[in-house]
C-alpha cells in the first residue's frame, strides 16, 4: 500500500510539473522561442562537446519545444553523422535513423504524434554495427522539464528511457562513449523532478543561458 501511495504521489507531482512547464513555454512569443533556440544551438556548436562528438542523435522539434534546427543544419554540412527518432507504428518504442542530408526535408514525414520523423529505411537505421571503436555519441534529449541534477520529465510514454537503455548495450560492444544532453528553455528548469527506477538522468543540460555538465 505504501509503495502504491508513493507511485501515485510521484505521478501527481509529474502531472503538475508537466502542466506548469507547458504553461511557461506558452507564455513565450514565437520570436522569443526562435531567439532562445538560436542562442542555445550556438552555445552547443561552440562547445568542446560538439567538437568531440562523432555521432549526434537529435530531434525535429515541435512548435512547443526548443528548436534544434541550427544544430541539425551544422551537422548536415559537416562530416558528423546525425540521426533522428522514429516512433514505431504500434507506439511501443522507437528507433533512430541516420539522416542523408542530400535528401533534405523530403526524408521526413509527420508521425503519429505530429512529429516530423525520418521515413522508415532499413539502410539508415542506427544499430550496433553502426559504431566503429570508441565512437563519441551525444544524444540531444527533449523534455518538458529538467532539474539541476539531470532529472528529466518527458511526456510519460517512456520512449527515450527505453531507447537509451538499448543504446547503452549497443555502445558497449564498440567501447564507445555516450553523453546525454537534455535541451530546453530556461523556463523549463526546476529544482527537483521526482524520479522512478526507469527514469534516465542526463549528463548535462543545454538552454539559451548555457551548458551545465554534471
Amino acid at each position: 500500500m505504501e509503495s502504491d501511495a508513493k507511485l501515485n504521489l510521484t505521478a501527481e507531482l509529474k502531472k503538475s510539473l508537466r502542466k506548469k512547464s507547458k504553461a511557461a513555454v506558452a507564455q513565450l512569443t514565437e520570436k522569443e522561442k526562435s531567439e532562445k533556440s538560436t542562442a542555445a544551438c550556438r552555445l552547443f556548436l561552440e562547445s568542446s562537446l560538439y567538437k568531440s562528438s562523432d555521432v549526434i542523435l537529435s530531434y525535429a522539434a515541435l512548435k512547443s519545444e526548443i528548436s534544434t534546427d541550427l544544430i541539425n543544419a551544422a551537422c548536415s554540412e559537416s562530416s558528423r553523422k546525425i540521426a533522428f527518432p522514429r516512433v514505431h507504428e504500434n507506439s511501443t518504442g522507437m528507433d533512430f535513423y541516420f539522416w542523408d542530408s542530400r535528401l533534405k526535408e523530403e526524408a521526413f514525414v509527420r508521425g503519429s504524434f505530429g512529429i516530423m520523423e525520418p521515413e522508415e529505411n532499413e539502410h539508415f537505421i542506427l544499430a550496433g554495427d553502426s559504431f566503429s571503436a570508441q565512437t563519441n555519441v551525444t544524444v540531444i534529449v527533449p523534455g518538458l522539464a529538467f532539474d539541476k541534477s539531470g532529472g528529466r520529465l518527458g511526456k510519460g510514454k517512456g520512449f527515450y528511457d527505453r531507447y537509451i537503455a538499448r543504446l547503452c548495450k549497443m555502445l558497449e560492444v564498440s567501447s564507445s562513449s555516450l553523453f546525454l544532453l537534455g535541451m530546453c528553455f530556461d523556463c523549463q528548469l526546476c529544482n527537483c523532478i521526482p524520479s522512478e527506477e526507469h527514469d534516465v538522468k542526463m549528463n548535462g543540460i543545454l538552454t539559451e543561458s548555457g551548458i551545465v555538465i554534471f
